[in-house]
């Protein structure tokens, strides 16, 4: 095994080789050797050999070896089959050579990143694409990446909400392309995506990602307040129109005096007002008119 049981291209680790006597006889003139010569093997003896020797070891008994190594910065993430030789010599003088492969794991952390490659949504509370580029960072390649856009009351997706990508090579990159409606006043747009993935070694992985979008405000404060109030202005009207025609009718059809119905509709639609502006608040007032002034300020 490895200490750390988790070993990293760059990274200086230990193998821990454990000897144990399972003869019925004493094993004596042991040499332990760990081949790193080959070039497809990325680690490199560390400070001391790769060789140990050890004089006797009783049946039954066994003996712990450290061997340091330093792991290549550019190891490819797999399993490793280093060779590993031992020869001894039992109790009686017969010489023994046992030839075998250790695997040693090089893992590493999938590393991606998303940015926003190009979009058609300039401005709040419009509509369009995104195309968001996916790219592979990492040392790793990876397998079964999967895209998905997360629901948000900032926007309404009318695209697919997932796109499977498939595998992606390290130092590579893939797009995939959503479409969306902004939502929000603010200046950016928090869009929320979900990867799902899998290493090299099947080993699966979830990550959550969050891209902002700048916005352009699609009104300024000061065109914003002089539109909408005059639109609040003939809503009112019109209300108090209606409100008035719904009085008279109403009386036209007790009393069947046109005259008398309209005085009377004109006090009751009066009094009506009178009342929905006593229930507006100076307090109230003074809250809208400071959230004005705030909204103004806004960069």
């Amino acid at each position: 095994e490895t200490i750390p049981l988790e070993v990293y291209p760059g990274d200086e680790a230990q193998i821990k080789l454990i000897l144990k006597n399972t003869l019925p006889v004493l094993m004596k003139n042991i040499d332990i050797n760990f081949d790193l010569s080959s070039i497809s093997t990325p680690f490199m003896p560390l400070g001391t050999t790769t060789q140990r020797t050890l004089t006797t070891l009783n049946k039954g008994t066994q003996m712990d070896f450290l061997f340091d190594i330093a792991v290549d910065p550019e190891a490819e993430p797999k399993v490793y089959k280093v060779p590993l030789t031992i020869n001894y010599e039992d109790e009686f003088g017969n010489p023994y050579t046992i030839n075998t492969l250790t695997g040693i794991k090089v893992s590493t952390k999938p590393e991606l990143k998303l940015n926003i490659e190009k979009t058609d949504i300039l401005k709040s509370h419009s509509q369009g694409k995104i195309l968001i580029k996916i790219s592979n960072t990492g040392l790793a390649d990876l397998k079964f990446l999967t895209l998905k856009l997360q629901p948000s009351k900032e926007y309404d997706i009318s695209s697919s909400q997932q796109i499977y990508i498939g595998n992606l090579e390290s130092d590579d990159y893939e797009t995939a392309e959503f479409n969306i409606y902004s939502k929000t006043w603010k200046r950016e747009l928090p869009i929320k995506f979900l990867l799902t993935y899998r290493d090299s070694f099947n080993k699966e992985y979830e990550k959550e990602e969050i891209i902002s979008l700048p916005l352009a405000f699609s009104l300024s404060p000061t065109k914003f307040i002089f539109e909408t109030i005059p639109r609040l202005i003939n809503l009112i009207i019109y209300l108090i129109i209606i409100c008035f025609v719904y009085f008279a009718f109403k009386e036209l059809r007790k009393t069947k005096n046109l005259e008398i119905s309209l005085k009377v509709a004109l006090k009751l639609t009066l009094i009506k007002v009178k009342h929905f502006i006593k229930a507006i608040r100076l307090r109230t007032l003074r809250r809208a008119i400071k959230a004005i002034i705030r909204f103004m300020k806004e960069p």
